[in-house]
């Protein structure tokens, strides 16, 4: 049957409670019912497509992946759109002017790559930790100059009272670049004409869609093209006010699987 709608979710925030789980016996009964009628359920994340892929395991040839803000677009095995890398040229001497800039100097930088994902040697083992669970293959190096693969995001960890200024620095100071808070405590950094909704767009045209056919979820500032760009926008209640100030309708928290219940109660109709 083809593809006649698009339900595309963030996930940190917005389908995943604050433990990262998710009802995985309620998506399989809603991915079973969307074949039946022609919808398609989109995971669409700052994470990588790795860590994606591990999360739905056993269900990826029901779904579509935008992965890394956009910059990578997959639908069973196949890649759809792949932005172009970040230079080395361009993030290490960003790497550099972040060390050395107003807010809390910091080795808590992590590059992503296709592959896996890279921190340096002297990161904290807490740290690495925590970031290994969203970012598989996650290696050290002694310094980001050594790596010779394709690198398609930044992800820099700030305190948290320093987060938006931060933020706002990057995009203030950097040609070139998108600085996006995907967190309590980081940014995504990608390539400046890079967001969720290009992707997004990628896909219509792939299934021959328009933003009409799109219901959208999210949270959080990297989600505020992909809510503009759908037909139907929803932001949770825990979303950042700025998120809730554009969408067509505010639901539950993500701790409630408030995404669930609101595809749930859509395919009763």
């Amino acid at each position: 049957m083809a593809i006649r709608k698009l339900f595309v979710t963030d996930l940190d925030g917005t389908f995943l409670r604050y433990d990262h789980h998710y009802d995985r016996v309620a998506l399989q009964e809603i991915l079973k019912q969307f074949k039946e009628k022609g919808y398609l359920f989109v995971a669409a994340s700052g994470r990588s497509l790795l860590s994606l892929k591990k999360l739905f395991q056993g269900l990826e040839e029901d779904m579509a992946f935008l992965a890394e803000n956009g910059s990578l677009l997959s639908y069973q095995g196949q890649m759809i759109f792949e932005d172009k890398p970040i230079t080395s040229h361009v993030y290490l001497p960003l790497i550099e002017a972040i060390k050395m800039g107003p807010f809390s100097s910091t080795n808590q930088i992590l590059l992503s790559a296709k592959s896996g994902a890279y921190v340096l040697n002297e990161v904290e083992e807490n740290y690495f930790k925590h970031i290994e669970g969203y970012y598989p293959n996650l290696s050290r190096v002694e310094d980001f100059s050594n790596i010779t693969e394709e690198i398609i995001k930044l992800v820099v960890t700030f305190p948290e009272e320093d987060l938006d200024a931060a933020n706002r620095w990057l995009n203030e100071h950097f040609e070139g670049i998108s600085s996006v808070t995907t967190g309590f405590d980081s940014v995504d950094i990608i390539m400046s004409d890079i967001h969720k909704a290009v992707a997004l767009s990628k896909l219509c045209d792939h299934f021959g869609l328009s933003h009409q056919d799109v219901i959208a979820f999210g949270d959080n500032q990297n989600d505020k093209e992909m809510l503009e760009f759908a037909g139907t926008a929803v932001a949770t209640e825990n979303a950042r006010d700025s998120i809730k100030a554009i969408a067509d309708q505010v639901i539950g928290p993500c701790q409630d699987d408030a995404v669930i219940k609101y595809i749930q109660d859509y395919l009763k109709k």
